[in-house]
């Protein structure tokens, strides 16, 4: 297997996938801040580790999802 192989197969969509996660936990981080500064007596409850961590997931699992299995499946398809 060729390096731009390699390149192409794994590390391309690997990118994608740490560029658009990067975007939606910087958007996570700025409606925290948004609450903290805003909403200073809600923000004890609501800006938790906890109370974040399932927005984190659900930022993540599909950010994964949407990009890399596409384009793995069109990669790897044989071509026609």
């Amino acid at each position: 297997m060729e390096q731009t192989q390699v390149v192409k197969i794994y590390l391309l969509p690997l990118a994608f996938i740490a560029q658009t996660a990067t975007i939606w936990v910087t958007v996570l981080v700025a409606f925290n801040r948004y609450i903290a500064v805003c909403k200073p007596f809600k923000a004890a409850r609501l800006c938790t580790v906890v109370q974040v961590s399932p927005y984190r997931h659900s930022v993540l699992k599909p950010s994964q999802l949407s990009l890399a299995v596409p384009q793995w499946l069109g990669i790897l398809a044989p071509s026609r």
